[in-house]
């Protein structure tokens, strides 16, 4: 069991074959944070044994998860393990659901007015922000982007990636292939077969 944390570019490809079952957690920005204290900075880019982050938490996790009979029972283990671990959790504070309403936005708030909103400056916010979610408040929006694109051209894969760019904010293909071979390391076009077989 493992622990993938925020990933700013692609480093790793796995190719499995056979019968593979995997059950994944996902965590709202900030979630993670907020249930185990961990900075998130420790995390950015890499995959790490569950133990040796979360202590023998993980264990109950895995063993509440592996004994479950069929994915319903598996997704309940998950809920009944992630309320008993939020009882003894900090809140998530305002950069926390800051950082998710950039999200929702796709990457387009400006960081300067979430930092006003959050009555800090944008070095002290940028620094929280880092801490909670794990990437600089830029590159988290910049990765939101491109994720919204990917989502958008999967949903309609007709549409142009020219026009989903543009949509998504970009002011030119240009910019979005940049990011693609940044944060992908490929042509959009590859990437994009490559990430549609993962879902």
């Amino acid at each position: 069991m493992v622990i993938v944390g925020p990933q700013s570019y692609r480093s790793t490809r796995l190719f499995m074959a056979g019968s593979i079952h995997v059950f994944t957690i996902g965590f709202q920005p900030g979630g993670f944070h907020a249930l185990f204290g961990v900075p998130m900075t420790e995390l950015v880019d890499q995959g790490a044994v569950a133990r040796d982050v979360i202590g023998a938490a993980a264990s109950d996790l895995r063993d509440a998860v592996m004994l479950a009979p069929d994915f319903g029972a598996r997704v309940d283990a998950a809920h009944r393990w992630t309320a008993m671990r939020m009882t003894s959790a900090r809140p998530v504070d305002q950069v926390g659901w800051l950082a998710a309403a950039l999200q929702r936005s796709g990457g387009r708030l400006r960081i300067k007015a979430l930092a006003e909103r959050a009555m800090l400056s944008e070095r002290q916010f940028a620094r929280r922000f880092e801490s909670q979610i794990g990437l600089k408040p830029k590159l988290f929006a910049r990765t939101v982007r491109f994720n919204s694109v990917l989502s958008a051209k999967a949903q309609a894969p007709q549409s142009t990636w020219t026009e989903l760019a543009h949509r998504a904010g970009y002011a030119d293909q240009s910019h979005f292939v940049r990011d693609c071979q940044a944060l992908a390391g490929a042509a959009p076009r590859d990437f994009f077969s490559e990430w549609l077989q993962s879902r």
